[in-house]
């Protein structure tokens, strides 16, 4: 649903009624994607509300403590979202679901990462701002991952612990 929110506005992520466009949206994930593949952990975390959570972080400084241990420890690391589809919840709230693919690199550049799956957002207003309350995952199968990719599955790629649609990005080293 779009609406005549300004350009100018919509790229500051600023929105000044109850109808945010679709562009906006999309332009957060894209401020999300580049602020995690640059390692920013400041731009990263300014993009979640403070009360923001998935299944194993709740509140922006726990996402932005599991999150700068992530950046930390990779020298590369990029996550794209695909196919995403929103729907209004309520005049203020949007929720998005789609697919994400990570592909991680460690400090010493010997081992790489790829996982894929689907992922949910909800998204907020806050200060006129567009925010993150929600976003969780679902990490599928190395066999999965293989059948999408051709990349052969190794421990490395696996994820840690069984995956659950709840998981946290953090927790799966995403």
């Amino acid at each position: 649903q779009e609406n005549s929110t300004s350009s100018a506005a919509v790229a500051k992520g600023e929105i000044n009624n109850k109808s945010i466009p679709v562009a906006a949206l999309d332009l957060l994930l894209r401020n999300l994607t580049q602020a995690y593949r640059e390692g920013n952990l400041d731009a990263f975390v300014d993009l979640f509300a403070k009360d923001a959570r998935s299944a194993q972080a709740s509140g922006r400084n726990n996402i932005r403590r599991d999150y700068a241990r992530l950046f930390r420890s990779s020298a590369s690391r990029t996550l794209l979202f695909k196919n995403m589809r929103w729907r209004r919840r309520a005049d203020d709230v949007w929720y998005g679901a789609g697919q994400f693919e990570v592909v991680i690199t460690d400090q010493l550049a010997s081992n790489k990462k790829h996982l894929v799956g689907s992922a949910t957002l909800t998204i907020i207003t806050s200060d006129k701002r567009l925010k993150i309350s929600e976003f969780n995952y679902h990490v599928q199968s190395p066999a999965q991952v293989y059948a999408l990719t051709g990349e052969k599955p190794t421990p490395e790629s696996s994820p840690k612990k069984p995956a659950t649609d709840n998981a946290p990005l953090p927790q799966q080293d995403l």
